[in-house]
């Protein structure tokens, strides 16, 4: 995985709206479905996706 700031934040952010969502589902299956799509979006991004996210991410991200 490319970063895993940015898997957190994507995951994050889709966790917290319906998408991946079924009626009949359960969360857990809806938790392994926003991974998956969050791993094939991270090796999917162009350069200048990745730095787009990656600036949102440390933005959302807390400097400890």
């Amino acid at each position: 995985m490319k970063n895993e700031k940015i898997f957190k934040y994507l995951f994050n952010q889709i966790k917290k709206s319906m998408t991946f969502y079924w009626v009949n589902g359960n969360e857990e299956k809806r938790k392994m479905r926003i991974a998956e799509y969050c791993s094939n979006k991270i090796n999917n991004l162009t350069e200048e996706e990745y730095l787009e996210i990656k600036k949102k991410a440390d933005e959302n991200s807390p400097d400890f």
